[in-house]
């Protein structure tokens, strides 16, 4: 089954758009694929002025499908041969933040590959981060979907401030006279 990882981009309201980066699997069709959105990986949303915030977050976005489908987001194991024989193993967190995509190492250890317990440890310890990022990636999950509804309410705050802070113009225009 094909998939891909798409920068969705929707005007939700007036004036407001929502980008998104959505993980989607992809139904082989007589006349092309049909995409279903399995997973968002990444969501925000800006009011139209903001063109810049919404440039520069599409870019964090285009960078992170890069990764994700390289399968290099969230939070996952990696393994590095070193040098000397050595193997690091590393609980890697790639997550879009203020929108720009930041990378950090959460933890790591390396292991002599001639020590007789270097394949138990690695493994056990490589078992570890899995499980480690699994509960990483289930809590951004929760929290990804909590945060669209504080931001949408955030969203609807700044409106409703506009709304009344144009009436109040027109109502002091009105009684201040020409």
């Amino acid at each position: 089954m094909p998939e891909r990882f798409h920068i969705h981009n929707e005007e939700v309201e007036p004036g407001v758009f929502e980008v998104s980066l959505e993980h989607q699997e992809g139904t082989r069709r007589l006349l092309g694929t049909h995409w279903r959105t399995v997973a968002v990986l990444a969501r925000r949303r800006y009011r139209a002025n903001d063109m810049f915030g919404l440039a520069q977050y599409r870019g964090a976005l285009a960078q992170a499908a890069e990764h994700a489908a390289a399968g290099h987001y969230g939070c996952y194991v990696e393994t590095q041969h070193l040098r000397g024989g050595k193997v690091a193993v590393e609980l890697v967190s790639r997550e879009i933040k203020d929108a720009k995509l930041q990378t950090e190492i959460l933890a790591s250890r390396t292991f002599d590959a001639s020590d007789d317990d270097a394949l138990v440890a690695s493994s056990e310890f490589a078992a570890e981060l899995s499980a480690w990022a699994e509960r990483v990636n289930d809590e951004r999950t929760t929290a990804l979907a909590e945060g669209a509804v504080e931001h949408d309410a955030e969203l609807a705050d700044a409106a409703e401030r506009e709304r009344a802070a144009a009436e109040l113009e027109a109502i002091l225009r009105r009684t201040s006279g020409p």
